[in-house]
């Protein structure tokens, strides 16, 4: 059975999958345009391909293949995907709790996966890699997919653009169950892609659901329902356990006879004593009366005036709409194109970063510990216009069972700019931040390397001077080698390559493209398929010494600095995970 963290109201997908057969409706999905809830579909597609290695680097290939192939069955299906993401946190930290809760999840799931010990329980503990994201956008977009991102929380906005555009959306999360999509919901589980006898998609069947179907079940309540299952069942924004002494008591409140009660029974007690309240009770004032009597008028108006902002999309937040006007103009288009991560977004209305754990020895300080600095950088870029001096962040702590919170001092340094001073920088002095961050005193260092290599090399320079414990032989060995494994799949899956700005190719890999483009194909294709076969071994377990966790973690605030500082045109990002995903192979 595949597990997945439960997102949305609980019990709300259970009360749908039990009464699937009357709430759902078959469908066939194509020529028409589907909006995709980006994040959820891409954790759902992780989750579905069990060949996928969770521990040594996040297998970014494979990875790219799944979702590749996803799309492109929609594609061949005539189904037109708009994919969007997600941005900031809610300005009013309304799901705080929640992602606490989450991350918490992750961390345990990933120490078990971690320990020798309970291996055997490695294929229930998988956590998307940390650099899952960027090679989702990657994919999308050479494929030509649009990828957009909300400012804020995706699930209503989505909805929105849904309901602008008339077209389903495609999701995972139970919150779409709660809201008007004129279009429908269609849950990604239902979906089933047929295929012909050369595995060329030809149908896309599903099942499709109207919150009006299941208000239609509730005439006392209609579409007040919602609001009211949600108090009650729980969901990300409030807890469904303040409610518990009153539904105790609906047992001894229902009328005698429940028999045109007409879902079935979902086999919890506890829902389905909610569900027959639901349905017998008056009316929506009849039930707020009920409520009230067990938590007070003024809590119980409070939960619901949060459960209408989170389901209601008419109801607009003028908190973040007068927030957004405020940040930089060229800030706000980069964000909405993907081109800026929706943490940034989270930094300026909370100064708050959850730092999203990965496979490493859960006995030793978190990985992140090495790229500290970098982030200060980050941190006064983002808030020096805001004359904000402090954030707070989110960390496993030293067993990695628990979220621990650690503020970080930010000291306002005059040569490193704001948001606003961005845009009227040179290329120059963009870069030079960059490199001062990562420091690197001397940029003629890098008079052998194409932009690209420069940006890989100066990480790389980092985690050398940085890392505990030090790295070793058998680390830059492995990345050698991983160099010249990816130039000779590069040469094989597109021939030779042509740098973006036209420029000739520095002599160090002129030097690597001489020796593969000199080899015959035959002897490349045995290379390369030795080197796959190597890959697909069942690797040791886990290395003590982190060196080799510490690059996917520099690597992802590098680039933060570098898209926020729009200063390096970053292309092969992709081959970059490759790299790092072999190398944590290797070492």
């Amino acid at each position: 059975m595949l597990r997945c963290t439960v997102m949305g109201i609980k019990d709300l997908s259970k009360l749908i999958k039990t009464n699937e057969h009357i709430l759902l409706k078959q469908h066939e999905l194509q020529d028409i345009e589907l909006i995709i809830d980006g994040p959820n579909i891409l954790h759902s597609l992780f989750l579905t391909n069990r060949k996928l290695d969770v521990l040594y680097g996040g297998d970014y290939d494979e990875l790219a293949a799944t979702i590749r192939n996803f799309f492109q069955s929609l594609q061949t299906c005539r189904v037109r995907p708009l994919v969007l993401m997600d941005g900031g946190q809610a300005i009013d930290d309304r799901k705080l709790r929640t992602k606490i809760e989450r991350t918490e999840r992750r961390f345990q799931k990933i120490r078990s996966a971690c320990d020798v010990n309970s291996r055997s329980h490695k294929k229930e503990a998988r956590c998307l890699p940390i650099l899952g994201y960027k090679v989702f956008q990657e994919v999308l977009r050479n494929m030509g997919i649009e990828v957009v991102s909300c400012s804020f929380e995706a699930d209503k906005e989505i909805a929105k653009v849904a309901n602008e555009k008339g077209c389903p959306v495609l999701s995972r999360d139970s919150d779409f169950y709660a809201l008007n999509i004129t279009g429908g919901f269609i849950p990604f589980d239902s979906l089933w892609i047929a295929q012909n006898e050369i595995d060329k998609p030809t149908s896309i069947s599903c099942k499709i659901y109207h919150v009006g179907t299941l208000a239609f079940f509730f005439p006392r309540l209609d579409m007040q329902v919602i609001p009211l299952l949600a108090l009650l069942f729980g969901n990300d924004f409030t807890e469904g356990k303040t409610f518990d002494a009153f539904v105790s008591s609906i047992p001894a409140i229902l009328p005698g006879s429940l028999s045109e009660y007409p879902l079935k029974k979902t086999h919890n007690q506890k829902l389905d004593d909610i569900l027959k309240w639901s349905f017998n009770v008056g009316s929506f004032s009849k039930a707020k009366e009920q409520l009230a009597t067990h938590i007070g008028w003024e809590k119980m108006n409070s939960l619901l005036r949060i459960v209408a902002e989170a389901y209601s999309l008419e109801l607009e937040n003028r908190r973040e709409a007068e927030f957004l006007g405020r940040l930089p103009e060229w800030f706000v288009s980069s964000h909405k194109k993907c081109l800026i991560s929706g943490i940034f977004m989270t930094i300026l209305t909370s100064e708050r970063v959850f730092l999203s754990s990965q496979p490493e020895d859960f006995g030793r300080p978190s990985s992140y510990h090495c790229s500290r600095s970098i982030r200060q950088v980050l941190y006064n870029i983002m808030l020096k216009d805001f004359e904000k001096t402090m954030v707070d962040e989110y960390d496993r702590n030293d067993t990695g069972s628990k979220v621990a919170c650690q503020r970080i001092l930010i000291v306002l340094k005059k040569n490193i700019p704001g948001l606003i001073q961005i845009p009227d920088m040179s290329i120059e002095d963009r870069q030079n931040i960059v490199l001062s961050t990562l420091l690197t005193e001397d940029p003629r260092i890098f008079e052998e390397f194409e932009p690209d290599m420069k940006y890989l090399i100066s990480i790389l320079m980092f985690w050398f001077r940085k890392s505990f414990p030090n790295v070793t032989c058998c680390h830059v060995g492995a990345l050698v080698s991983c160099w010249v494994f990816l130039k000779i799949e590069n040469h094989l899956e597109e021939g030779d390559e042509v740098l973006p700005n036209g420029n000739e190719k520095s002599s160090v890999n002129c030097a690597i493209d001489e020796v593969v483009s000199g080899l015959p194909p035959e002897q490349l294709w045995k290379i390369q398929r030795r080197e796959s076969s190597a890959g697909r071994m069942e690797p040791a377990p886990m290395n003590p010494e982190q060196g080799s966790t510490r690059i996917p973690t520099g690597e992802h605030h590098v680039e933060a600095i570098s898209r926020v500082n729009t200063m390096f045109a970053i292309h092969g990002r992709r081959r970059n995970c490759r790299l790092f995903e072999r190398l944590r192979r290797m070492c």
